[in-house]
């Protein structure tokens, strides 16, 4: 079993698949949210087609509303 880190916090994921596979696990939406993998930042155009390998390392974030 593999893992990943993210924001982290250490998080269990066994195969390589697709960031939106993640994001939706987290309840995020790819509209909403910033990425860096591994240190580099993910464009939003290559959200889609970004694949998630064990030991990669996430920094996710989204905006939250309030004031």
């Amino acid at each position: 079993m593999g893992e990943i880190i993210v924001n982290g916090k250490t998080r269990a994921w066994p195969v390589a698949a697709p960031l939106p596979r993640l994001l939706e696990e987290m309840g995020l939406t790819v509209k909403w949210v910033l990425v860096e993998r591994n240190g580099e930042p993910v464009e939003r155009v290559a959200i889609g087609s970004t694949t998630i390998e064990p030991g990669d390392r996430l920094e996710i974030a989204a905006p939250m509303a309030g004031g």
